[in-house]
């Protein structure tokens, strides 16, 4: 893949190269996710220059299942690659309404926080980092996207 020797040739030395994704969900079953594993592969098998990979941690309108997101990044692992998550946000309104009745605002805050556990998890510290968005209500994406700005919290 000419694009990612290219960047790589680019890059100073001791950098990383990180394929940064949003894949939408974790599930291994997906027909998309299970193609974007297959293409990894091959792309490891073709020394293709990828350090790592990157996957977007938005909940949009729902909560992601971090079961099936530790089983996918465990995959990309035992390929050779090292993780990271990505663009870890929430918006409220995802915790709303829930039959539960429990805090919106504290389940938002377990969410982010099951993230961080994800990743801390990760044997050798094959997973590099975590980053979140939302830290500001004052700058969200989600002003675009969303007909009401809601309170994000972190923990």
């Amino acid at each position: 893949m000419p694009t990612f020797e290219l960047t790589k040739a680019a890059l100073p030395e001791g950098v990383s190269l990180v394929w940064n994704e949003a894949i939408g969900n974790f599930s291994l079953a997906d027909a998309k996710i299970s193609a974007w594993v297959d293409l990894l592969q091959r792309y490891k098998d073709e020394g293709v220059p990828i350090d790592g990979i990157g996957v977007q941690g938005h909940s949009i309108s729902k909560r992601q299942n971090l079961t099936e997101a530790r089983a996918f990044l465990e995959k990309v692992v035992e390929m050779g690659y090292t993780v990271e998550i990505t663009e870890v946000d929430a918006p409220i309104t995802v915790f709303l309404g829930d039959d539960n009745n429990t805090d919106p605002l504290q389940e938002q805050a377990d969410l982010f926080a099951d993230y961080a556990r994800v990743c801390i998890e990760f044997p050798n510290k094959t997973c590099k980092g975590i980053t979140f968005w939302g830290l500001s209500d004052a700058y969200t994406w989600y002003d675009f996207s969303l007909p009401v700005r809601l309170p994000i919290c972190l923990f």
